[in-house]
């Protein structure tokens, strides 16, 4: 029993969180905005697969930019879902502990989530260079709001208004910066 607990502890002593993580943004209805996938945890991957979910009617998604690892992954969208796969073709194993992974290029027409789709085994995985499926990360989806931006004010007639995200819906482009 002794033996347990003391295995028990050193298997879990030091251990990161494996995750990855969309993050919120905000835009106006009209922008295009890159939407970051962050990852923490990203140790000897030699293959990821990543299925994430949106409403198409209120994005448009236009490709991925900014990719934290070697080589060029796969990626392809269609009915509100974008399928990415990556490989590691050196079989070196590629690492990207605490950093951000890519960037989700979208047309924004509105508000939608951004999810991870979980639920199907094998959308979302990470697989080291034998293909051992690292069971350890975990998805957190994200949102992109239309809206102002934070900290962004408007200016009319002199006097300064502070609109809130998501409550008042964005100006056209050549009248949110009326001075």
């Amino acid at each position: 029993m002794l033996l347990a607990v003391v295995l028990f502890g050193l298997s879990s002593n030091g251990q990161t969180t494996s995750e990855f993580r969309i993050l919120n943004s905000t835009s106006c209805v009209g922008d295009t905005v890159s939407v970051p996938v962050s990852v923490r945890g990203l140790q000897g991957a030699g293959a990821i697969s990543l299925v994430v979910d949106y409403d198409q009617t209120s994005l448009n998604f236009l490709g991925i930019t900014s990719f934290g690892l070697g080589g060029t992954p796969i990626v392809n969208a269609s009915g509100g879902e974008i399928r990415f796969s990556w490989a590691d073709f050196s079989l070196g194993g590629s690492s990207l502990n605490d950093g951000i992974l890519l960037n989700l290029r979208f047309v924004v027409f509105g508000s939608s989530s951004l999810t991870f789709d979980t639920l199907q085994s094998g959308n979302c995985e990470v697989a080291n260079t034998s293909g051992v499926v690292n069971s350890t990360f975990q998805f957190f989806g994200g949102s992109l709001s239309s809206g102002f931006g934070a900290g962004v004010n408007i200016r009319i007639n002199g006097l300064s208004y502070a609109p809130q995200v998501g409550l008042i819906s964005c100006m056209p482009a050549d009248v949110r910066h009326i001075v």
